[in-house]
């Protein structure tokens, strides 16, 4: 049986590191640089998915004194 060529094409869009910070107010609903902390340490490119639980993430983590 053949797979659907639309279904093996659909690769999930990444976005720079960058451009997650510069959207963050209007897609994350959150400052710029609380989402420079956020993806702080990342290399790579994310989905806009991985970024959104890295920020979650960042986000419970408890203020340490």
């Amino acid at each position: 049986m053949a797979k659907d060529k639309t279904e093996s094409a659909e690769q999930p869009t990444v976005y720079r590191k960058d451009e997650l910070i510069a959207a963050a107010k209007t897609v994350f609903l959150t400052k710029p640089e609380i989402m420079a902390g956020a993806l702080h340490g990342v290399d790579g490119p994310l989905t806009k998915e991985a970024a959104a639980a890295r920020l979650a993430d960042f986000l419970g983590r408890p203020v340490q004194n």
